[in-house]
């Protein structure tokens, strides 16, 4: 399916929030909820949901889960990567449910999705001030992104 994702240049905002597409699986739809409460969030949990959202609308940023469609993030963030007119479109890459997954692998999936152009690779599993730290790395670049 041909894809052609329109990235929206802006000059000023009236709001702050940014439009924000979502590409994980349901469980953790919540924990995203809470991390960008303040932005317009559209959630999918197929690639073909993802691909049809991206030719309906503009999004400022992409959230793409470990485990989406059947851990299809790197597939997903390589069809963005491939698009011509998305080279500059923020990508970032989350862990948000727990699944059994040995340190070592999370680290070699975090420098992946770096070097296929992904933003960051933010671990959103976790309680306390490891969460809060990720959900404040995670609002800062939203934030980053709506002041451009």
């Amino acid at each position: 399916m041909a894809c052609a994702l329109r990235v929206r240049m802006r000059m000023a905002r009236a709001s702050p929030s940014l439009n924000v597409l979502i590409a994980n699986i349901p469980e953790g739809d919540a924990r995203l909820r809470e991390c960008l409460s303040s932005q317009r969030l559209r959630f999918v949990h197929t690639m073909r949901e993802a691909l049809l959202a991206m030719q309906d609308e503009e999004f400022d940023l992409v959230v793409v889960g470990l485990h989406f469609d059947e851990s299809r993030m790197f597939e997903l963030l390589l069809h963005i990567r491939s698009l011509d007119d998305a080279h500059g479109m923020p990508v970032v890459c989350v862990h948000t449910v727990e699944r059994n997954m040995p340190p070592g692998i999370r680290t070699n999936i975090e420098v992946a999705a770096m070097a296929l152009g992904a933003m960051a690779f933010l671990d959103l599993r976790g309680e306390g001030e490891a969460f809060a730290q990720q959900r404040e790395i995670l609002r800062q670049i939203a934030g980053n992104l709506a002041r451009r």
